[in-house]
């Protein structure tokens, strides 16, 4: 005979044959309650004890799992909730300044483009109302997972103080199913981009939507993230790495803090080829296209690029350079003390930071420089030092392609995120989805944001600091780790995404 299984508040045997008798027995072997017929029958020789004598244990349990909850569940829940309230605050800034963004260029065309800025506009409604209510139908559930659990925590209370012994039993059937957040949407997002030379067809700009997806599924143009960053490989260099970026055959380029050599790097750790310059190297870069390579010295100001095996130089720079970015538009970006510039690959000046009369300036110690090959920003990661004349707070800082502000990230944006020490950006790097890894120095971690500067995730927690970051040809991270600047202990490869 099929055993039945009593609902809570069951009191009295659901065996037929045993109709009117209360359990007052727990089989340890089955873990059911039964009446004293069962114990002779349906759970003969079975481990048998009194409810009462379980009872103690049970109470034990539940006391745990109230401060257990109340310590953690509840705040968990809660700190999500108002982090979603941020999001959703930031999102409908966004999606204004985006709107702004489409008015102003709308209201330059007059009168014979007010039908595309409709349309325009049309599309963007679309793109944030989806957006929000996924959010919004988020947070209420949310809400409504923390009225649960508050609904069982009451419960969980009274059966501890007047509860019956069915009472607190049916309690631990409660508490053994846990809690567990709702999946986190996936949102949308949204980019106006101005037509600097328009005509009547184009003249109003193009809009890039990517679609939002609901919390039970990712979006088909965005893989699926690994719960937790899967090492491939670990291997101890031989040098001290200082600036890392990858080959076109999988490999790496990198180089070291003080070192006129530039090291080219199998998966495997394997020395592929050494390349010398003739002056230390302060930092390396590939062009996106042709993963050419290029290099700045900060002992002569000089950019140099790998040509016919040899480091040759291109031209100098008026100020020492710290860091260097060369972009999908063959365009190079130079890191320098409170300014980073934009030159032809010829060394001609196209543009650069400045400060105006009244504000301060936009970068303070450009330490690394990385473009996204989505959207043509620029994030920088500004170290901030005292001596440049920061206040040793480090932030990521994202411009677009005219070297104006995008939007910036630091430690108030990144408070109430993992970590215990304030957030330390020392590397930043893009991956082909446009989302931005941020090496967090002091926290020994790396961190995943969205292009639109929200946090994702966190991607890795590592016994080391993380020192130099790039994204190879494949989507695998590579992450060099030390104890200190001065020493890099080892090198992993990152696998984050699904295949």
């Amino acid at each position: 005979m099929t055993a039945q299984v009593p609902v809570l508040g069951q009191r009295t045997c659901l065996n037929p044959s045993h109709k009117g008798k209360t359990f007052e027995w727990f089989c340890e072997s089955c873990a059911d309650l039964i009446c004293v017929s069962c114990i002779s029958t349906t759970h003969k020789g079975h481990n048998i004890v009194q409810l009462s004598v379980v009872t103690p244990d049970n109470k034990n349990k539940i006391k745990q799992f109230v401060s257990d909850t109340e310590k953690n569940d509840l705040m968990e829940i809660r700190k999500e909730i108002n982090s979603m309230e941020d999001i959703l605050e930031k999102h409908l800034s966004h999606y204004k300044s985006v709107e702004l963004e489409v008015e102003d260029q709308g209201t330059k065309l007059k009168q014979d483009v007010d039908t595309m800025i409709a349309q325009t506009l049309s599309q963007l409604k679309c793109s944030k109302d989806e957006n929000t209510a996924l959010i919004i139908s988020y947070k209420d559930e949310l809400e409504k997972r923390l009225g649960d659990i508050k609904e069982n925590l009451e419960r969980c209370k009274q059966s501890l103080q007047t509860g019956s012994d069915i009472e607190v039993f049916d309690t631990m059937k409660i508490i053994r199913t846990g809690t567990t957040l709702p999946t986190r949407p996936i949102m949308g997002t949204a980019k106006f981009t101005p037509n600097l030379c328009p005509s009547l067809l184009t003249a109003l700009g193009e809009m890039s939507l990517t679609q939002p997806s609901a919390a039970s599924g990712a979006s088909p143009d965005r893989p699926n993230l690994l719960p937790k960053a899967k090492v491939l490989a670990e291997w101890a260099p031989t040098n001290n790495i200082k600036s890392i970026c990858p080959t076109i055959g999988g490999g790496a380029w990198s180089c070291e803090m003080s070192s006129e050599t530039i090291t080219d790097w199998t998966p495997t750790g394997e020395v592929y080829q050494l390349k010398e310059s003739l002056v230390r190297i302060t930092d390396i870069c590939v062009v996106p296209k042709t993963y050419a390579l290029w290099a700045c010295s900060n002992k002569d100001n000089s950019v140099v690029k790998l040509t016919s095996g040899e480091l040759k130089w291109q031209f100098s720079t008026k100020s020492e350079p710290l860091s260097l970015c060369v972009t999908k538009d063959d365009q190079v970006l130079v890191g320098s003390k409170q300014k980073i510039t934009k030159y032809t690959q010829t060394g001609k000046l196209v543009n650069t930071t400045k400060a105006s009369l009244f504000k301060k300036q936009k970068v303070v110690s450009p330490w690394r420089l990385t473009e996204c090959q989505v959207s043509k920003n620029v994030a920088v990661g500004d170290g901030d030092w005292s001596v440049d004349g920061g206040k040793d707070e480090p932030l990521v800082l994202v411009l677009d392609i005219h070297l104006q502000e995008v939007w910036r990230y630091g430690r108030s944006q990144h408070a109430t995120k993992p970590g215990s020490r304030p957030f330390d950006p020392y590397d930043v790097t893009y991956d082909s989805m446009g989302q931005l890894i941020v090496a967090d120095y002091s926290n020994r971690c790396l961190h995943l944001l969205s292009g639109d500067g929200i946090y994702l995730r966190l991607l890795h927690t590592d016994t080391f600091r993380p020192q130099a970051l790039c994204v190879d040809t494949k989507g695998v991270i590579w992450a060099g780790f030390g104890e200190d600047t001065t020493s890099t202990k080892n090198v992993k490869l990152l696998q984050y995404t699904r295949d």
